[in-house]
């Protein structure tokens, strides 16, 4: 990816685009879903963010998500893309590569990777402080990185950090 990264301010719009697609992929796939969860910075409210909507679907198993089910997200605009560094979770976008306006994640349900999402996103939502943080990291590599997946790099230690405080605190609270 070359594209340089552009954070708008937070949009109520967010919540309401994110909830029309669930709606749709819980009319597509019914039982198969586990949970949809919005996810990503457009889910915490007050966030800047590149604005593509995350949306995270929970699954018993990915081999639920086959040949029809990637057809029938298709007709709603979802197109499969591969993504073989991430074999754990099944990509699909929407709209142009590198100009997407919609992202669904699919995840085994109780997976780590579906885990971390959502203790991320939580923890962000009820650490209002942490989230300022975060808008300050984002605003500032938004500045100085090239391109998105530079971006991306860059914000992960952080997000590794903000994990890692999640889950012990999950942790901490089951104990």
């Amino acid at each position: 990816m070359t594209n340089k990264v552009t954070l708008s301010n937070y949009s109520d719009l967010w919540a309401q685009e994110f909830e029309k697609d669930r709606n749709r992929i819980l009319a597509l796939l019914g039982d198969k879903v586990k949970r949809i969860e919005h996810v990503g910075s457009t889910s915490i409210p007050g966030m800047a963010a590149k604005p593509i909507i995350d949306i995270a679907v929970a699954v018993d198993h990915l081999s639920i998500i086959d040949d029809c089910a990637i057809a029938l997200l298709n007709q709603i605009g979802f197109e499969y893309v591969p993504k073989e560094d991430f074999p754990n979770r099944m990509f699909f976008r929407r709209g142009e590569w590198g100009n997407g306006t919609h992202h669904l994640h699919v995840y085994e349900y109780e997976s780590e990777e579906w885990k971390n999402i959502i203790f991320f996103r939580d923890y962000l939502v009820k650490y209002p402080d942490v989230a300022v943080k975060y808008l300050n990291l984002k605003r500032e590599m938004a500045e100085i990185c090239p391109d998105r997946q530079t971006y991306t790099l860059c914000k992960a230690p952080f997000i590794q950090k903000i994990l890692a405080q999640a889950n012990e605190e999950c942790n901490n609270t089951q104990q």
